[in-house]
């Protein structure tokens, strides 16, 4: 979400207006998805498999996003015009929400019962979410000043797609990683309350 003005307009070279369509296009897919998809899929899939869906769903618009052209960089091994964006904003849209709605309704089974404790729970879900993203966000813009040394050019312009494209990659595969070791916690993806726990 952070990236993709970037992406947009020094990798793509779009017009200045795409950077107020494209975030609505994923905020309004994200927004249909939350309340079309989300419990439904958590119902029938379960918890893990909605989210290693939804990592499916982001990945397959990273690996959109990378392949979109631009004439100045070199190519990857297609490319993919333009107007490619806007199934790639549905795509990071629906996969990003999916993605939060599972993630808090793993929260959730965490919390179970226990009501007093739950602000505090979720608080600390909030707080690491938005510290560890902006984290991130300050190493990548680091290394983006060191790449593009004050310039917008073409290594600055490559480094935006690696961007995009490889750290939600590498965050979806890190978390489907570590799904596997999640303990099974009560009423995993809509079952019976006290079904699973350990």
């Amino acid at each position: 979400m952070v990236y993709i003005s970037f992406y947009l307009l020094h990798t793509l070279n779009a017009r200045t207006s795409s950077i107020a369509i494209i975030p609505c296009v994923m905020y309004t897919a994200g927004f249909i998805a939350s309340m079309t998809l989300g419990q439904r899929t958590n119902a029938m899939l379960g918890r893990r498999l909605c989210y290693v869906f939804a990592c499916a769903i982001c990945s397959v618009g990273c690996a959109l996003a990378y392949m979109c052209k631009n004439d100045e960089l070199p190519a990857p091994w297609m490319n993919l015009p333009h107007e490619t964006i806007f199934p790639i904003a549905i795509l990071f849209g629906v996969g990003t929400s999916l993605l939060m709605v599972t993630g808090v309704s793993f929260v959730h089974d965490l919390v179970s019962d226990n009501l007093g404790t739950s602000a505090f729970v979720y608080g600390c879900m909030s707080l690491a979410d938005k510290f560890g993203t902006g984290v991130v966000v300050i190493l990548v813009q680091n290394h983006r000043d060191l790449v593009c040394h004050g310039s917008e050019g073409k290594a600055c312009a490559l480094f935006v797609r690696q961007v995009l494209a490889g750290v939600p990659l590498a965050s979806c595969f890190v978390a489907c990683l570590v799904l596997p070791f999640l303990p099974s916690l009560v009423n995993n993806g809509g079952k019976g309350k006290g079904e699973g726990r350990r």
